[in-house]
Formats: structure tokens, C-alpha cells, sequence
């Protein structure tokens, strides 16, 4: 909004700039920054820039018009936000698992990835976890670990001990974020069989 002591300002033009986290450093200079006066008022939209930190950004916006010396900078803040992500359901290959008294199975476990606002998701971590619900609480079954997402997917091998007892285990994915994505999680059932 642009205005005057004595009212509405009609014409001229407003310079805005986004500064970068240091408070110095434009953060797009390639991007338009200026817009016409138009009823006191003048806008823009503005296409952050890729791969943006997450964080707190100053804007400033400066008016300059034919017959006005000087004016007061206009001070505003913009926020990137972390992208949220959708974590689908984690599976097993091959399911149902069938696992021996004698030999410890291994199973390939994967997890996908995607960005709500339809990107790929690409670095952070993915830890996985199987375990059993019991009556005293979870009892975690073999062995996983954690992974780093690349291109959406993230992939890892589960060893089954031997022994293991049958039933419905959940398989649980734990994303933790790289870049200026959301954490997400999601989990699924693996049934384990005898031999």
C-alpha cells in the first residue's frame, strides 16, 4: 500500500526486493521486482527460488514517482515453509515372509516417497523397523536400519532370524528430511510364516 499525508497515491512505481538469510543479499536477482502503482496500492507474485532454505526471509519495498523526493521503505517478511511429503505404506518382498527353525531369511523392504505438491523427494533418511505387538509392548524382530531416500524410494533388507515366531508383524518407515521437506512415517503389515 502506498500512500501520502494527504491520501492515496495513483501512479508510480514500487521496487521490491527478497533478501537473502543474511539480511544483505538479494535472494533472486534475476526475479521481477517492479510493479506499477495502481489506487495506492502496487503487488507482485514472486517464484522463490528453487531448493530456498527453509526460514524467514526480509522483503523491502521502495516507491519512486515523477514529483516525490523521497519516501519511507516498506518492510515485510516472507516464510518458506518445509514442503509436506506423503509416505506410502512400507512393503516386503517376498510376502508373506516364510522364515525356517534353522536359517535366519532375508527379506527386501522398500518405502515410496512423495512431495504433496507433486515433487520428487530426494536426500534425508529413512529408518526402518519390524516389530511385533505384544501383550508388555513392541519387541522389535531382526535387523533393518537406515537408508538414504534417492528419487522417491528408499530400500533395505530385512533379516528374520531363525525362530522367528509366525504371525503379523508392522514394518514401519521413519522418514527424517533433507532440503526443505516435512518428516513423515507410515507402516505396514508383513505376515510371517513357517517352514
Amino acid at each position: 500500500t502506498v500512500t501520502t499525508t494527504s491520501g492515496k497515491v495513483a501512479s508510480g512505481t514500487v521496487t521490491f526486493k527478497v533478501y537473502g538469510s543474511d539480511g544483505k543479499t538479494v535472494l533472486d536477482s534475476a526475479a521481477a521486482t517492479e510493479a506499477k502503482v495502481a489506487d495506492g496500492a502496487a503487488s507482485l507474485d514472486y517464484n522463490v527460488p528453487a531448493k530456498t532454505p527453509v526460514g524467514s526471509y526480509k522483503i523491502a519495498a521502495s516507491f519512486a514517482a515523477d514529483g516525490f523526493a523521497s519516501s519511507d521503505d516498506g518492510k515485510g517478511k516472507l516464510t518458506v515453509s518445509p514442503v509436506a511429503v506423503e509416505v506410502a505404506a512400507p512393503v516386503a518382498k517376498p510376502s508373506p515372509v516364510t522364515v525356517s527353525a534353522t536359517a535366519s531369511t532375508a527379506v527386501a523392504v522398500s518405502v515410496g516417497l512423495s512431495s504433496k505438491t507433486g515433487g520428487t523427494v530426494d536426500g534425508g533418511t529413512v529408518k526402518f523397523t519390524a516389530f511385533l505387538a505384544t501383550d508388555t509392548g513392541q519387541k522389535a524382530v531382526g535387523t533393518l536400519g537406515s537408508v538414504t531416500l534417492k528419487d522417491g524410494t528408499a530400500s533395505a533388507t530385512w533379516t528374520v532370524p531363525a525362530g522367528t515366531a509366525k504371525g503379523d508383524y508392522t514394518l514401519q518407515a521413519n522418514f527424517t528430511a533433507g532440503g526443505n521437506f516435512a518428516d513423515g512415517a507410515a507402516a505396514g503389515t508383513v505376515k510371517v510364516t513357517l517352514k
